[in-house]
């Protein structure tokens, strides 16, 4: 993988407009570990040096679709690319918000996902989909039950838009 990340950055020389066959590509089998649900992806595409940025798909190919999807949103926003065959450093998101709720954040982990706050990392920007929560429908529903709040306007599952909505109504405090 080396080789060719190091062919790839010197191949990056003779063009500025990379596309995503200008990367090092590799795939990753992940299979199907049981219990999950069949809709879990068995493929994972990656640029090389540029992990944060996945391609899943059922097959090879639909991995590698949705990794070119994905890699024509970045190029879209007009933002300059990294070369071919470099590192990206990995980028924490902003988790000012989330942080400003962590009472809340502790609890709602322990009463609702019974999960350990602090064994897991979140960002303003995670939701309740990045735990794949088969039913967000009946999360929502505890949440009503357990705090007495309706989130289920927040389609999206935004944690730190839940947590602020349980904060204003006093819950959790």
């Amino acid at each position: 993988m080396k080789l060719q990340a190091a062919l790839k950055y010197l191949l990056s020389y003779r063009k500025r407009d990379w596309e995503l066959a200008d990367y090092p590509i590799r795939y990753r089998f992940q299979g199907r570990p049981a219990g999950t649900a069949p809709a879990a992806a068995a493929w994972l595409a990656q640029i090389s040096g540029w992990e944060q940025l996945p391609g899943l798909g059922q097959t090879k190919a639909a991995a590698y679709a949705d990794l070119e999807e994905r890699f024509q949103r970045i190029k879209h926003t007009g933002k300059p690319l990294p070369r071919p065959g470099t590192r990206v450093p990995i980028q924490i998101a902003p988790h000012d918000k989330v942080d400003r709720y962590a009472v809340i954040a502790h609890d709602f982990f322990a009463e609702i996902l019974a999960m350990d706050y602090t064994q897991v990392l979140i960002t303003d920007g995670s939701s309740l989909h990045d735990f794949l929560l088969d039913d967000v429908a009946a999360i929502y529903a505890k949440i009503h039950a357990v705090y007495g709040v309706d989130v289920s306007d927040i389609s999206n599952g935004n944690l730190a838009a839940i947590f602020a909505r349980l904060h204003q109504a006093g819950a959790g405090a």
